[in-house]
């Protein structure tokens, strides 16, 4: 009896030796883990903020609202595999020098796989969409053109505008090899942001996110903005971790 407790005493000293064995860690914690290993995470809300601020400089939006509506546009961009269907986002104006263009430059350095499209080719277009570096982010100016009274063959562009916000949405081309023709399905689905001149046809109106542009009051001020080294240094270190991040933030948020 007095050899048990001895043992059992000797028990509870060393109890206190002992690591307990750790509860099973959830998401969050072995991400914090990791970062606290490898270094900072990025903060979601500083990210935002990083992102506002950027576009501010050089654009003037008609309101705040606007003004948000583009920093979330860029988020969905980098998110494109989470959604079933993705709006466009488009800058709008009855009159010229508004700041269309303006936006779209800016976006497109803070979007993923960003494409110009001012003069491109169907084909290349949709190229670009099937490509395996993954779905580029499109900004077409001078949408006009293509919609307007002005447009001529611009059919299949039109299509692929239409369908392409859908996820899933292909568009079936016949390709001839040698004397053999087959059919092909090209993917349509990416990002798109539209600037341009008047109006747009309820097919895309219904689809898209509209910012009415206006040309800038005497007191409102941006800075210049040129393709510099130091903006495209500022832009990588905004959009460095972009993808990952946003991309737990619409993830974690309720479904």
């Amino acid at each position: 009896m007095r050899l048990r407790w001895r043992k059992l005493s000797s028990a509870l000293r060393n109890c206190g030796r002992i690591k307990a064995v750790p509860k099973k860690e959830g998401a969050g914690q072995f991400a914090d883990r990791m970062n606290a290993k490898f270094g900072d995470k990025i903060n979601p809300q500083e990210l935002f903020q990083k992102v506002e601020k950027f576009l501010g400089r050089f654009v003037c939006y008609p309101s705040e609202h606007a003004h948000v509506a583009n920093v979330l546009w860029v988020a969905h961009a980098h998110c494109m595999d989470a959604w079933e269907s993705a709006p466009r986002l488009a800058a709008l104006s009855p009159e010229p020098a508004s700041g269309k263009t303006r936006l779209l430059e800016t976006t497109a350095l803070l979007v993923p796989n960003p494409v110009e499209a001012i003069n491109v080719s169907v084909a290349y277009l949709f190229r670009k969409v099937a490509s395996e570096e993954g779905p580029p982010t499109i900004l077409f100016d001078e949408i006009d053109t293509v919609f307007g009274p002005k447009a001529k063959e611009n059919e299949e562009t039109r299509a692929l505008l239409n369908a392409g916000h859908r996820r899933g949405a292909v568009a079936g081309r016949c390709v001839t090899r040698g004397k053999t023709v087959e059919t092909e399905e090209i993917p349509a689905y990416c990002a798109v942001t539209l600037a341009g001149l008047g109006w747009l046809p309820d097919t895309i109106l219904s689809r898209s996110i509209v910012i009415p542009m206006r040309r800038r009051h005497a007191d409102e001020r941006v800075e210049p903005f040129r393709h510099r080294v130091r903006l495209l240094a500022d832009c990588k270190t905004i959009s460095g971790g972009a993808n990952a991040t946003f991309t737990s933030v619409i993830l974690k948020a309720p479904q």
